[in-house]
């Protein structure tokens, strides 16, 4: 399937389960804020302590106006993703370093705010989203409108003629959470190798993913109407099922992966507290994956000089 040919997604991006219920406010903020994160927004954001609390619930209140999904009432937004993925060490390593990094469907871009407060430098950190009124949010709740260097994108995904054609052959890492298991299998694969044209053809570039799995397959077909109608179904991967997915990401595109895929209970890590719904049943697990390139068209050059005696060995 071309992405080209696909139809719309959905209104927004970074949406952990806006397809999975009608959208509500409800979540608690203290079962929500983790320690990591109340002193991230207060060291980073400078927003003192005794206000913390009410910055967030501000800026929850204005981005419920600009889409009032699941993930804004749920605030799945709030505590970076990237800090439980298993690559975030090298992932911050190579930023340091001067490697560039691409957020998928950032919304408030927390992630890159994360790795920014870590050390990283900002100003090879873009972002992009279908809805460019979260950014100005992101400005407000992180305080960083004039030291944020990234630059943050209204781009949609399913468009050829977007500012993403900007980035194509650029980046060095993808960041892709909660965005991909949006789409059923066939879109995610699509939107899989369409994000790939956005790295630089080398070995070791990284598509780095998190985002809601299951312990097996687990394809939701959606009834047609209704708010979410532009989407048709989601597909909930299992570790094995991500595996399968990216060997035909890897055939479909003409490269080649080194695939570490891992699945977590949430539950185990305190982070998931199930109410008896199927919502929640479905939503209790982290489904994260890295894949490393390992062809390009630097390892292609590598192997012709090996082959013509080029490459300085006796």
């Amino acid at each position: 399937m071309s992405w080209e040919s696909l139809p719309s997604g959905p209104a927004t991006t970074n949406d952990q389960d806006q397809v999975l219920q009608e959208p509500k406010n409800t979540s608690s903020l203290a079962a929500f804020l983790r320690p990591k994160t109340r002193k991230f927004i207060e060291e980073y954001a400078k927003v003192p302590p005794d206000r913390v609390e009410r910055h967030i619930k501000a800026i929850q209140t204005r981005a419920w106006a600009i889409c009032p999904y699941p993930s804004v009432g749920q605030m799945t937004w709030l505590n970076p993703s990237i800090l439980i993925h298993a690559s975030h060490d090298r992932i911050l390593s190579r930023l340091k370093a001067g490697a560039s990094i691409v957020d998928c469907g950032c919304m408030i871009a927390p992630d890159l705010r994360q790795l920014a407060y870590e050390g990283a430098p900002s100003n090879k950190m873009y972002g992009f989203d279908v809805e460019p009124r979260f950014f100005d949010l992101s400005f407000d709740f992180y305080n960083d409108r004039s030291s944020f260097q990234g630059k943050l994108l209204e781009a949609d995904i399913f468009k050829s003629q977007s500012p993403l054609k900007d980035l194509e052959g650029q980046m060095d890492i993808i960041w892709c959470a909660k965005f991909m298991h949006l789409f059923n299998r066939d879109t995610q694969i699509a939107v899989a190798a369409r994000l790939i044209k956005l790295l630089k053809p080398a070995p070791g570039t990284m598509f780095v993913g998190s985002q809601n799995g299951f312990p097996v397959d687990y394809e939701v077909p959606l009834s047609t109407g209704g708010q979410y109608s532009r989407v048709k179904g989601f597909w909930l991967g299992s570790k094995e099922g991500m595996e399968k997915l990216w060997k035909e990401v890897s055939d479909e595109t003409g490269t080649k992966w080194e695939v570490d895929v891992r699945l977590l209970d949430l539950r185990t890590l305190g982070m998931h507290q199930d109410d008896g719904s199927e919502d929640k049943r479905r939503t209790g697990y982290n489904l994260q994956w890295t894949c490393t390139r390992v062809d390009g068209k630097h390892a292609l050059m590598s192997k012709m000089k090996r082959a013509f005696g080029m490459d300085g060995r006796s």
